[in-house]
């Protein structure tokens, strides 16, 4: 058990698995929340994908509102395991550690290379997105939100069944992290 997790936190119930609008989310730190305090929550983690910035964010946030959720800063970071992608949920590390946010930035680096090589794969389909802006940790979500957006899809359901292949594109060097790093890394 973490430390940040030992902690006595008043009666309530936990998210350990949300993510803002720094990665795949659907709200911004302040409306997060907002969410969870609607909802009881008293221990909120926020776990973007390979950022704390949402994170920070929402923490900062939450030391002016005693009457909301206590956030832990956590991240959910891709890593590399026996040739397949897997997601590792870490929580109550230092913030501040230098390998930690290099590993982090290198993540995001691979994640924009994914993100133009799913681009050209829908320019090969012949559909251009000329408005969209790349987020600074892309995801599948993202672009089936401008799909759909763009009247190209329904939904974002839509968008991921019809272009499937599209947002399933990878370029070479865009796989996780091998694992064993992760976790040397995080700890």
């Amino acid at each position: 058990m973490c430390l940040a997790l030992a902690r006595p936190i008043h009666a309530g119930r936990a998210d350990l698995h949300t993510h803002t609008t720094a990665s795949d989310g659907e709200y911004i730190p302040s409306q997060l929340l907002d969410v969870a305090r609607k909802a009881g929550l008293a221990l909120l983690a926020v776990t973007d994908h390979d950022t704390i910035a949402g994170a920070e964010e929402a923490q900062e946030l939450a030391r002016a509102h005693a009457d909301g959720p206590r956030v832990l800063v956590g991240v959910e970071i891709t890593a590399r395991h026996l040739d397949r992608d897997t997601h590792i949920l870490a929580y109550g590390f230092n913030t501040h550690d230098t390998p930690l946010r290099s590993l982090l930035q290198e993540m995001r680096e691979r994640r924009v290379l994914r993100h133009r090589a799913r681009l050209d794969a829908l320019s090969r389909r012949g559909i251009s997105l000329p408005d969209l802006q790349t987020p600074a940790v892309p995801g599948r979500r993202h672009l089936a939100k401008a799909l759909s957006d763009a009247g190209l899809a329904n939904s974002l359901q839509d968008a991921f069944r019809r272009f499937r292949p599209e947002l399933n594109a990878h370029h070479p060097d865009t796989g996780g992290i091998e694992i064993a790093r992760v976790l040397t890394t995080v700890n």
